[in-house]
């Protein structure tokens, strides 16, 4: 399934409540509630993050480099 993103949803993703953004974020892309991704700061400081939990790990037990990377690519796409 394909998002379309609309006038009215880079509007919405304008918003500086890190809570709002978050929600805007896994609606249009449920794999960031998957992984538990959470906006903490919006604005001159944009900043993620993402829980250490089996879901997210790599067959080593560490974060698994995907999640690492949405995390951070998320952050590409808002600045």
């Amino acid at each position: 399934m394909l998002t379309k993103i609309t006038k009215d949803t880079e509007l919405l993703m304008a918003t500086e409540d890190p809570k709002r953004l978050e929600e805007q974020l896994c609606e249009l892309l449920p794999i960031y509630r998957t992984i538990g991704l959470k906006v903490q700061a919006v604005g001159d400081l944009l900043k993620t993050r993402v829980p250490y939990i089996p879901g997210n790990t790599n067959h080593l037990g560490t974060m698994h480099a995907g999640v690492t990377w949405m995390a951070g690519e998320v952050l590409g796409g808002l600045a």
